[in-house]
């Protein structure tokens, strides 16, 4: 279903842990958006959706809205000259930005 390498991980543990409570899931979510139609977001939610996926500690939960997408789903956390950010990587997908936070889906 979902992958998550060891410096995405890492990543998510930074955030939790600045947040002061490392425990609770992230919620990943797709929005409208970004250059090709659709965008992964994380966000911090009261509401836990119903599929918590987790992995070496680290919860993810799933917006319902979103599962659809996240099948065979790649997260990774890079840093370059312009940053840090996750790059997601979705075989599914018909198209995607080149830096891989928007990609497009057919329906």
């Amino acid at each position: 279903m979902l992958r998550i390498t060891a410096n995405a991980l890492t990543e998510i543990r930074r955030i939790q842990e600045s947040l002061g409570d490392s425990t609770e899931p992230i919620t990943l979510t797709v929005k409208s958006g970004g250059c090709c139609q659709l965008c992964y977001s994380f966000e911090l939610s009261t509401t836990t959706p119903e599929v918590i996926w987790e992995q070496e500690g680290i919860k993810i939960a799933i917006a319902p809205e979103a599962q659809p997408y996240v099948e065979n789903l790649k997260i990774d956390y890079a840093e370059d000259l312009m940053g840090g950010a996750f790059r997601f990587e979705n075989p599914q997908a018909k198209a995607t930005c080149s830096c891989s936070q928007s990609f497009s889906w057919e329906s």
